[in-house]
């Protein structure tokens, strides 16, 4: 059984970027995704609605909102890890360790660029 259908890959992005980052103001949220307030809010309202995330008060400032985890997200977030593990294996089948390697180097590099 696959995920839930809801469950876009920007969606399931910010499940797991809220699962590494724990208790996070939205607009972290957005600016680590590279989107704008406005999408943060509509991808938060769909996982709020499906139980998956809870937004409280920041109690360092009034004015921001954070957002955690739900119990029920966290078996959800397990299986796609599980999943995209098996994907990462299938596209990977047949290339040797070292070049796995120099992939992985070549794609932060990439990323380090983007956020320069």
């Amino acid at each position: 059984m696959g995920l839930p259908s809801y469950l876009t890959g920007p969606r399931l992005r910010v499940l797991l970027d809220v699962s590494q980052f724990g208790n996070i103001r939205m607009s972290d949220l957005a600016k680590n995704l590279g989107v704008e307030a406005r999408v943060m809010t509509q991808y938060v309202d769909t996982l709020e609605g499906q139980n998956l995330l809870m937004r409280m008060p920041d109690p360092n400032d009034r004015r921001a909102t954070l957002v955690k985890l739900t119990d029920e997200a966290l078996p959800i977030i397990e299986k796609a890890r599980l999943i995209m593990e098996q994907a990462a294996e299938e596209i990977f089948e047949g290339i040797s360790i070292d070049s796995r390697k120099q992939l992985i180097q070549h794609l932060n590099q990439l990323t380090q660029n983007r956020h320069r």
